[in-house]
Parts: structure tokens; C-alpha cells; sequence
């Protein structure tokens, strides 16, 4: 019989000592994911100190196994240390699971494309904020550089009869856009056709011009590390594709202004920008784009008090 308190003991030390930031959450939810199951049944099992098979045939009921028990149990054991050693090479947990989830959305992820961040919610939910607090009917949003589709796919099941355009470069991560489309398109069948994903440099002058002048949101989480500071954790600088990590310049800011400049011919006047950046940007991007049509730019900080994304109004 093996414990699953002590499985997961076993291997939250083997991620500590690889480095992994929060090895016992990781460890937790590679457990969830080994048995096709819940956070909660990990918890459960923990607190009733079950085995290992009592937890996945709780997890898959009905399971009649056709192999001695103890086989089928090593034999979950022996898949649940696969995917350890996975992430104690520091493979994304993302990349192991092959999944995310974004705000209320589930997406799809691996190698190609960035994993987005639980601070670029916050991002979005500025946006969403702005197009209820104005009331905006039937609101047109462009999403740019938008990798996985994280923050165009979220607001467009978060905001009613909205219409999102979506630009991305990468022909690797397009394919997840893509994916990540049909996926909601499915899960949310009102949503269908209100996307309109196109491949293109998000930061060409003349992107989208049926719509110049006509947006009134505009995303970006844009590439913004500056290319002289590599980042130090590993899943980042190894695993995240460098197109979606460095903003072009020593400084990161070349295509963040670029996109300012992109967003201030597609919005109409009143409609808003919000793009995140990084810490040491704020004062920057708030000066320039004051200087490209646009007022009441506002910077904001993160759940950790860091400054994190601008916002501003054409």
C-alpha cells in the first residue's frame, strides 16, 4: 500500500531541492493531475490517509481493474515520479499538465507559447472594468500580442456581445491561439465567431486598418523584459519563447512604445489602452504616452505593490 501523504512528502523534497519555488503546491497538483483528479481529492485523500489506488479509484468510480491491484497502484506511482523528474528539470508544471487556467477560462499551453501570469488578470480586469463602467453596448476590443489568447478569450466570455481581434506573430504560439479559440468556442457557444484571430506583427503601424479610429479597448501584454537582464528562474528564460519575453532594446521599451503608438490609430476618441510592463518602466511609458493623443494615463501596481500596467484614455 502506498500513502499518498507520503508520496507527496517524497516528492516536495525532491522539487525543493531541485529549486522549485513552491514544491509542495506542485507536487499537490501533479498528484491531481497524475489521478485525473481535484486539488480538494489530494486534500481529502491526506486527511482520510488513504493509499494511492483508494484515491484514484475515488477519483474514477466505477473503475474495475483488470490487473492485480498492487501493479495498477505502482504503476500510477511510477507515472506520478515521471512527471516529478519532469519538474525537477524546472519544465514548467503548465508544460506537464499541458494547461492553465486564465481568470475563468481553461487554456491550452506548451512549449512555443508564454504561460500567462496570474498578475496579467489584474490587467484584464481593468479592461473589463472600463467597458462596465461606461457601459459600452456591444464593445470592440483588439488583443495584441496575444500568445495563448489569455486576456482576448477571457474578456470575451466575461463581457457580453463583445467582438475581440486578436494579433499574434509566432506561428508556434498561433497554433495555441487557435486551439484555445475552438476551445472556448465550445464551452461557450454564444461567443462563437466573435473572434477574429489574425497573424501579423502586432507592432506594424498600418495593423487592422478597417479599424482605425473604431476600438475601444485595446490589450497588450507586450514583450518587455529588457534584453540586458536575463531572467534569473529557469522556467522563464529556458522555457518561455524569447520573442514573447524581450522588448527589443536594453531598456525592453522599444516595443512597448511601439504598441502605444499601434493602439493610438485604432482607438476611437474616449476608448482606452491598458498594457503591462515591466517594474522599471512605469514612469516612462506614462510620459511617452502622454505624448502619443493620449490623457488620464494612469500606472498601476501589482498584488505586490510593483508597478505592473498602465492605463489611458485617447
Amino acid at each position: 500500500m502506498i500513502l499518498v501523504e507520503q508520496v507527496l512528502h517524497e516528492a516536495a523534497i525532491k522539487l525543493k531541492q531541485a529549486g522549485v519555488r513552491t514544491p509542495e503546491h506542485d507536487a499537490t497538483l501533479l498528484l491531481a493531475h497524475t489521478v485525473q483528479g481535484e486539488l480538494s481529492d489530494i486534500r481529502k485523500a491526506q486527511i482520510m490517509q488513504e493509499s494511492l489506488l483508494k484515491l484514484y479509484s475515488r477519483t474514477h468510480e466505477g473503475l474495475e481493474l483488470e490487473q492485480n491491484t498492487q501493479d495498477f497502484e505502482n504503476s500510477v506511482y511510477e507515472q506520478y515520479k515521471q512527471y516529478i523528474a519532469l519538474r525537477s528539470t524546472r519544465k514548467p508544471l503548465q508544460h506537464i499538465t499541458g494547461s492553465v487556467t486564465f481568470r475563468n477560462i481553461s487554456l491550452q499551453v506548451g512549449s512555443g507559447v508564454f504561460i500567462p501570469r496570474q498578475e496579467t488578470e489584474e490587467v484584464a480586469q481593468t479592461g473589463i472594468d472600463f467597458i462596465r463602467e461606461h457601459n459600452i453596448v456591444n464593445p470592440l476590443i483588439v488583443d495584441l500580442c496575444a500568445g495563448s489568447g489569455a486576456i482576448g478569450l477571457s474578456m470575451l466570455t466575461e463581457i457580453p456581445y463583445s467582438t475581440v481581434w486578436a494579433v499574434e506573430y509566432s506561428d508556434k504560439a498561433i497554433e495555441y491561439t487557435v486551439r484555445n479559440r475552438d476551445l472556448i468556442y465550445a464551452a461557450f457557444p454564444s461567443c462563437k465567431n466573435a473572434y477574429h484571430l489574425i497573424q501579423a506583427d502586432a507592432t506594424e503601424p498600418t495593423i487592422l486598418p478597417q479599424l482605425h479610429n473604431k476600438v475601444d479597448l485595446v490589450m497588450c501584454n507586450p514583450p518587455y523584459i529588457p534584453q540586458s537582464q536575463i531572467p534569473e528562474q529557469i522556467e522563464v528564460s529556458v522555457f518561455d519563447p524569447p520573442i514573447a519575453l524581450y522588448g527589443g532594446s536594453d531598456d525592453g521599451l522599444l516595443i512597448p512604445r511601439q504598441i502605444i503608438k499601434v493602439a493610438a490609430k485604432l482607438l476611437r476618441p474616449g476608448g482606452m489602452l491598458v498594457m503591462e510592463h515591466d517594474i522599471s518602466q512605469s514612469d516612462n511609458l506614462v510620459e511617452y504616452a502622454q505624448q502619443c493623443e493620449f490623457s488620464q494615463v494612469r500606472a498601476h501596481v501589482d498584488l505586490t505593490q510593483r508597478p505592473r500596467y498602465i492605463s489611458a484614455i485617447k
